[in-house]
């Protein structure tokens, strides 16, 4: 299995338990409402993408699950 393959299992893992849809994951973690879309049709990642994606998917996990949309909003005040 490939690192593509490998995170793209660890984010279909967390749309489940977060019941969280596919755009809404894309638009939080990359800003990219078609970054899974894109995953899925075979998009490849670079170390960088997949460091970011791990980290917002372990942020989540932290909060309560209705606080996770506010994962994204946190993000992005750390970075301003």
């Amino acid at each position: 299995m490939s690192t593509r393959d490998t995170v793209l299992d660890e984010i279909e893992a967390f749309l489940l338990e977060r019941d969280m849809p596919a755009h809404a994951f894309g638009q939080r973690s990359m800003n990219d409402v078609a970054f899974v879309h894109r995953l899925r049709g075979g998009r490849g990642l670079t170390a960088k993408t997949i460091d970011k994606v791990r980290a917002f998917m372990a942020r989540a996990r932290e909060l309560p699950e209705k606080k996770a949309a506010d994962v994204r909003h946190a993000r992005r005040r750390n970075h301003q």
